[in-house]
């Protein structure tokens, strides 16, 4: 396990994310609590949300000493938080209807939504359309919760087979990559249109 794959100080997630999880919109990206004046010596690992959350409540990380200070501080309740906020997330995203047509109920439409979903071979096992597809899907319906919506109709998919690098083997892989792309909406109740 490379360093890359070293959860969060604060939240314990890790970055990049187990493959499983192909939400692109909340995978936590790469960072350390640190300064370019003090370098990456004495720095802690820590995701971009985590790091914003950390500065604006007063971390200073321009002193190597609040670094170690930050990285010894017991973040358990910010990792019970992030569990439960992620909890949520995911029940909001399963909420998401995703069509390829209409919907039968009132909506204000509140932007186009796009990602893509991929599935890679590994040595015992060939890359899966059925997975590439379902993590697209995932995908959309964890963006049309983060902008409150409802539903994505008129959705499309695309695919591609690429190929990879196999690092075990240093020959190639298959990977089968889905692009999906709709129209975000929200629900309106009757009488409550603008």
């Amino acid at each position: 396990m490379g360093w890359l794959d070293a959860p969060c100080k604060r939240c314990g997630r890790k970055y990049p994310q187990d493959q499983s999880t192909q939400d692109n919109a909340s995978r936590p990206k790469y960072g350390h609590v640190g300064h370019y004046k003090t370098g990456l010596i004495g720095s802690e690992l820590c995701c971009e949300r985590c790091y914003d959350l950390s500065v604006n409540e007063g971390w200073d990380f321009s002193d190597k000493e609040k670094v170690r200070e930050w990285g010894a501080k017991d973040w358990s309740a910010a990792k019970i938080q992030t569990e439960m906020e992620l909890n949520q997330a995911k029940a909001r995203a399963q909420s998401v209807k995703v069509t390829t047509g209409d919907v039968r109920w009132d909506y204000e439409i509140e932007r186009v939504v796009f990602n893509i979903g991929a599935d890679e071979e590994s040595f015992l096992q060939t890359a899966s359309p059925q997975e590439a597809m379902r993590a697209a899907e995932l995908a959309l319906k964890v963006q049309a919760a983060e902008l409150k919506c409802d539903a994505v109709i008129h959705t499309m998919f695309e695919h591609r087979i690429a190929t990879g690098a196999d690092k075990l083997l240093g020959g190639k892989n298959r990977v089968i990559e889905v692009f999906a792309y709709g129209t975000a909406v929200r629900r309106v109740l009757p009488g409550f249109q603008e």
